[in-house]
């Protein structure tokens, strides 16, 4: 895996006048924009954080359903730019490195967000202690399968880790995977048994997990 500073550089280049990349976040994406929120809106989520919000269509699109969203990136400035032109969340976005950065962590850490949302972002999270540390109520992770068909299709594409979804079953001990959806988000799976997590890991190219706190 390159080291941080590469993945940052690479993702400076994906968002940076990149018109091709800018429709798959602004147009593509939109469907699954608004399925997050109706998870939320079904979990009863008042306040959520959007990690890797990109252009921060969900997080205007969660703000018209009166959920407090907020979203943190990069400062990159195609995105900034378009984040103020967000009727409703052009104040709600937090800019810096959630990895390196502390005085990011606590000021997140401050808002206590009972939800955190990472789509198609953990991978480049290389600590996993500076989203468990916040202790969100709920972790919404959508991610590329880490199994032997997604890791053939997509070999060093980011150069970054996949996860499979017994994966992250392991790195959130503190968490229940409460509900795993399918590719697509077509059918949810409620409360996985370990057993059942193995099986549709090698069989699903993505999912949608949404891990609970335990009490």
């Amino acid at each position: 895996m390159k080291n941080n500073n590469s993945i940052v550089n690479k993702y400076y280049e994906l968002f940076e006048n990149n018109m091709k990349f800018k429709k798959v976040y602004t147009e593509q994406r939109i469907k699954l924009y608004k399925q997050i929120v109706d998870i939320l809106l079904m979990l009863n989520v008042n306040s959520v954080l959007d990690v890797g919000c990109a252009f921060g269509l969900l997080v205007e699109l969660a703000n018209q359903f009166g959920i407090d969203a907020y979203g943190l990136d990069l400062p990159i400035d195609e995105l900034k730019m378009f984040h103020q032109s967000l009727l409703l969340s052009s104040g709600k976005f937090i800019y810096g490195s959630i990895i390196e950065d502390n005085s990011i962590i606590n000021q997140i850490a401050e808002k206590r967000f009972q939800a955190i949302v990472m789509l198609d972002t953990l991978r480049y999270i290389t600590s996993i202690d500076c989203i468990t540390k916040l202790k969100p109520e709920f972790i919404i992770v959508k991610e590329v399968n880490s199994n032997f068909v997604m890791r053939y299709i997509r070999k060093n594409q980011f150069d970054v880790r996949l996860y499979s979804v017994l994966d992250l079953h392991k790195l959130f001990p503190s968490y229940i995977i409460h509900l795993l959806y399918s590719s697509k988000n077509i059918f949810a799976f409620k409360n996985p048994s370990l057993f059942f997590l193995l099986t549709i890991g090698r069989l699903l190219p993505t999912y949608t997990a949404i891990f609970k706190r335990k009490v």
